[in-house]
Parts: structure tokens; C-alpha cells; sequence
């Protein structure tokens, strides 16, 4: 009775082995075959698929450390074509693509936890080759041309005031550079040359009006003017030539390097727009009093010891204060420290 009892037993614990699936298994010649599984130092799974003969088949899944499903790549072609599934951990599709060979290759779309397209991109083999594009909720705002890994051919590009074109060729801008207000009319032209800013660009306000223009020459300015608007005439002043400018009632006064004073009607934001504005330090945000440093020859304490006086060169007709505000970056920049009390004079 007891040597049925053993037999009984052994066959039943036979049976559970041979129920019981091997993962992680190698044949005689080396080769990943059947279920595998990979865990991390903690325990916590990273991945599980299927192998034959060391390529994968099937569906491989890649978790979360919570355990949740991070990715699914699907096998075919004795493993070397991948569709790919990639999800946000509360389940929604992050990216959808393939890889051939272990490299990207086709479309790839980007989403969205709510499911709208951030990108599209395109692949051969690893390589950027095809149309780009960004969305905005769907909307498609950018669209560049890659053709072997260089972007090559028309730049498009949508902004919250209008939109571009350019040219890249072997992934250098060159060619025509062209901005637009959304009212489809010129912002900005020019031109790139290798990667370069060359010859002319002109600017213009939302009526097409021409507002400014630079000269340029491997991508170092030569010069730029701006317009001054003026009673029954359009002036052309060189940037380079301001020495400083404020409002003045509803005007706009701009000084010359020669003292010339001249009064315009220019918008002031508009005029800090054109400007080489890192050229120029504010002076007194009250006043809007921008002046260029290298203009600006002494700052120091009044007799009240309250406020700081900007001596400029050339002189202004009236006494500069420097308010509140503006007072931090002189004493910052005029100090050697900003409680000090001696300026350095420049």
C-alpha cells in the first residue's frame, strides 16, 4: 500500500512539473527560447515576451515601476520589425511608430495625455528622412524637410502673430527668409547664405509700412536704421548713432551721438522693439529713459543722499534722476558694489 502511495505521488509531482513552464531558458548553442521575463534589483518587473532562436516574436511588454503596461512592441519578420505602443501611466497612447532593425523607421506620431498630435516624424532606418511636423491641439504650426538626416527644402512655420518661410539646404538656412503678420502681409525679408544672414533685411509694420532695415555680412550686422516718424516727412536714423531716448509728453525725443535732438511720433514700444535695445540701459522707467552705455559717463548720490543723478554725454538739458526701479541696475552696474557708496566713473 505505501509503494502505490509513493508511486501516486511521484507521478502526480511529475505532472505539476511538466504543467509548470520554463521562462529565461538558453538552448545548447546559446539561443534565447520561450517565455522571458526580466526584473529589476527590487523584484519589480521590466519586461516579458517570447524568444525563438534568440530573435523575439510576438508581443513583448514593458512595465511601469507600479506595473502598469509602459510599452508594447509587437515582433515580426524573425524580430526585426517592431510595431510600437508607448502609454502615460494612466493608460493613453504616448507614441505609435515601428522599428526596422532595432532603429526607427516610417512614421512616428507623438500625443498628448488628451490624445491630440504634439508631433510627427519621419524615419528610414534610424535616419530623419521625410516630412516634420509640430501641432498645436491638432493644428499643424511647423513643418520641416529632412532628407538624410540633414533638413533640406521648405521651412514652414506658424507663430501667434503670423508665420514663415525659409530654405534649408544641407541643413543650413539659405536662400529667401520671408515673415508674415497673420493679415498675410510682409513682416520680415531677408536672406541666410550657409547658415548666414547676408545683404538687406527689411522690416515692416502691419500696414507695410517700412519701419527698419539691417545690413548684414556672414552674419555679422553692418548697420541698421530705423524710421522716424515726422511732420510731413519719413527719416531714416542709424541705431548705431542714438545716444539716448525718452518720452516727452506723447513724443518720442531721440539724441544723436552730435547732441541732435529730434522729436518723432514713434510708439515707444515699438521703437524699443527695432532697437539694438542690449545696447541700451533704462535710465528711468517712469520717463522710459533709454540710455546707451557707452553714453552714460557718471552716476552718484544727489546732496540729499535719496536719489542718483546719470550725467550723460551728450549732456541732457534738464537733470537726469534715476528712479526706484532703474536705480538697482545703475548701482549694480556702476558700483563695484551695489551699497557701495564711490561710483566708478566712466
Amino acid at each position: 500500500m505505501n509503494k502505490l502511495l509513493s508511486i501516486l505521488i511521484a507521478v502526480l509531482l511529475s505532472g505539476a512539473c511538466i504543467g509548470q513552464e520554463k521562462t529565461n531558458q538558453v538552448d545548447e548553442q546559446g539561443r534565447k527560447q520561450g517565455k522571458w521575463q526580466k526584473f529589476d534589483v527590487s523584484g519589480t518587473k521590466i519586461y516579458n515576451g517570447e524568444f525563438k532562436d534568440d530573435y523575439e516574436i510576438g508581443d513583448f511588454i514593458f512595465y511601469y515601476p507600479t506595473g502598469k503596461p509602459k510599452a508594447v512592441l509587437s515582433y515580426s519578420d524573425k524580430g526585426t520589425i517592431a510595431k510600437s505602443k508607448v502609454f502615460y501611466e494612466d493608460g493613453a497612447l504616448l507614441s505609435e511608430g515601428a522599428y526596422k532593425k532595432k532603429k526607427k523607421d516610417g512614421i512616428w506620431i507623438y500625443y498628448t495625455e488628451s490624445g491630440s498630435r504634439i508631433s510627427q516624424e519621419s524615419y528610414k532606418e534610424g535616419v530623419k528622412d521625410g516630412e516634420w511636423i509640430v501641432f498645436d491641439n491638432d493644428i499643424i504650426v511647423e513643418k520641416t524637410i529632412w532628407k538624410n538626416d540633414m533638413r533640406e527644402g521648405v521651412w514652414h512655420k506658424k507663430f501667434e502673430y503670423g508665420y514663415l518661410y525659409g530654405t534649408y539646404k544641407n541643413n543650413l538656412l539659405s536662400g529667401i527668409y520671408e515673415e508674415f503678420y497673420h493679415s498675410k502681409k510682409m513682416k520680415v525679408k531677408g536672406a541666410y547664405e550657409n547658415g548666414m544672414k547676408i545683404g538687406e533685411w527689411r522690416f515692416f509694420d502691419p500696414e507695410g509700412r517700412l519701419i527698419k532695415t539691417e545690413k548684414w555680412k556672414n552674419d555679422f550686422l553692418i548697420s541698421s536704421s530705423i524710421l522716424l516718424n515726422m511732420p510731413g516727412e519719413e527719416y531714416f536714423q542709424r541705431v548705431d548713432s542714438i545716444a539716448y531716448f525718452y518720452l516727452s509728453s506723447k513724443n518720442l525725443v531721440v539724441v544723436t551721438l552730435k547732441g541732435e535732438k529730434i522729436t518723432c511720433s514713434n510708439p515707444i514700444d515699438n521703437f524699443v522693439e527695432n532697437v539694438e535695445i542690449s545696447s541700451f540701459m533704462v535710465v528711468n522707467w517712469e520717463k522710459k529713459f533709454y540710455a546707451r552705455y557707452s553714453c552714460i559717463k557718471n552716476v552718484e548720490k544727489d546732496p540729499s543722499g535719496k536719489k542718483l543723478t546719470v550725467t550723460l554725454e551728450p549732456k541732457t538739458d534738464f537733470i537726469l534722476y534715476a528712479d526706484e526701479e532703474a536705480a538697482k541696475g545703475l548701482k549694480s552696474y556702476f558700483f563695484n558694489d551695489p551699497e557701495e557708496e564711490s561710483p566708478r566713473r566712466r
